[in-house]
């Protein structure tokens, strides 16, 4: 199945259900209407957005996301639900010099009162930003593969996190405290020593597993996995398993002393560390971890990241349309493709993120 009939599956059969089968919160009054008035005019925006270039495709998906976000505020369980006619934010740029490419560093979304996005963000029980945050800084906290060279992405990305391949806990109880997870930074592959020849093995060159202190400071901006103490790791980084994605190298965590854990199964144990489960399959429990970004002390949901990206793109393309213009041009641009690849990963990502947001707040109800 192709990328876009999986849009059109999350809006046409997943999302058009909700609303008939609403979370209940949005079952009764004024809630009814809003509810299927947001889903129905979220689906027309993005229909919509297919059909124009992408000069201006940024502006109908954040408004088609906001419409969203006020069916979920419908469905939310505050008393207080009807959504707020703010966005929240407001945008600032630092215009580049002529003939330079866009810096992603001097776009910003700032924090402005109690909007929608701060509205959405609590019935999500996901943090916002509190002051601001770059637009670099959010493409960096996304968890898909994105084309821009690492000078217009900062901070510290998720980590695609996997079960420990150990037999003991897989059938149940105890489990071991151990994550297999990547990609690794590149100061650890390349800490490496050539090992003499001895009597019984050839010289060989060895990489030197980081230091339990090297490994906590690159797992500080990582709530879930902070929260585990300060990792060891015997051996590696060593080269990918099949199911952590495409980077070339993944290390071996233990925590806790390698003690065990009595009270649950290995999966069990493992996709409590995720904030992402992307599997939980006997064996092979494996999702993402996320960073926290612009000073919170926990990751936002990624609805929450998407939504303020599109946001900035999408004041981008209304406020200043000659610099749009000119950083999509594909002969003069070399941010025209990859920004093509963003908007299109907008629209097929984002989808999948309100259907599930809604299925949590029906399960919640």
């Amino acid at each position: 199945m192709t990328e876009d009939s999986q849009n059109r599956r999350i809006w046409e059969i997943g999302l058009r259900t909700f609303r008939s089968q609403r979370p209940p919160h949005a079952d009764s009054g004024d809630r009814v209407r809003t509810f299927g008035a947001g889903l129905q005019q979220a689906e027309e925006l993005w229909k919509a957005a297919e059909r124009v270039d992408l000069v201006a495709r940024p502006m109908l998906l954040f408004y088609g996301l906001t419409q969203a976000g006020r069916a979920i505020c419908a469905a939310g369980p505050f008393k207080e639900w009807r959504p707020a006619e703010s966005h929240g934010l407001s945008f600032k740029l630092d215009r580049p010099s002529s003939g330079k490419d866009l810096d992603f560093t001097r776009a910003r979304a700032v924090a402005r009162g109690n909007g929608l996005i701060q509205q959405v963000a609590k019935i999500l029980a996901s943090p916002t930003i509190d002051m601001s945050v770059t637009l670099s800084e959010l493409l960096g906290a996304l968890d898909i593969d994105l084309f821009f060279d690492d000078e217009y992405i900062t901070g510290s990305g998720p980590l695609e996190v996997g079960q420990y391949n150990k037999v003991l806990g897989d059938f149940g109880p105890p489990a071991f405290p151990g994550l297999v997870v990547g990609p690794v930074p590149e100061r650890f592959i390349h800490a490496s020593r050539l090992d003499g020849a001895g009597e019984n093995n050839v010289e060989y060159m060895r990489i030197i597993p980081p230091s339990g202190e090297e490994l906590e400071e690159w797992l500080s901006v990582y709530p879930k996995l902070k929260s585990l103490g300060m990792p060891t790791a015997e051996f590696g980084p060593e080269p990918k398993t099949s199911s952590l994605g495409s980077d070339d190298y993944v290390i071996r965590l233990k925590f806790d002393g390698d003690s065990q854990q009595n009270e649950v199964t290995q999966r069990e144990w493992t996709t409590r560390r995720l904030d992402v489960v992307q599997s939980g399959n006997f064996g092979n429990a494996h999702g993402i971890v996320l960073p926290a970004i612009a000073g919170n002390s926990q990751p936002q949901k990624l609805l929450i990241t998407w939504w303020l990206i599109l946001y900035c793109l999408s004041m981008l393309a209304r406020y200043y349309p000659k610099e749009w213009a000119e950083v999509l041009d594909l002969d003069s641009s070399q941010l025209a493709v990859p920004l093509q690849e963003l908007i299109l990963a907008a629209q097929s990502e984002v989808p999948g993120h309100i259907f599930f947001s809604l299925v949590d707040l029906y399960d919640a109800s």
